[in-house]
């Protein structure tokens, strides 16, 4: 299986090549990745699908928050 370098933050929003930003995953995924989120970070996917298809109660997936 072939696997390409996926930046977790993307370089173009400030993202470095440094190895704790790297992740190296499936191409085929990779592709299908960014073909439909773009550079969307994971925190901004949560966020989206919690505010258009979780019911306004409670939060379908969770997310690491600044809270104390």
């Amino acid at each position: 299986m072939k696997t390409s370098r996926h930046h977790r933050l993307a370089t173009s929003r400030g993202g470095s090549n440094r190895p704790e930003n790297i992740s190296f995953v499936p191409e085929k995924q990779h592709r299908a990745y960014h073909y439909l989120f773009v550079n969307m970070t994971a925190e901004e996917l949560i966020t989206e699908f919690n505010a258009k298809y979780a019911h306004v109660d409670w939060n379908s997936l969770p997310y690491k928050t600044n809270e104390a």
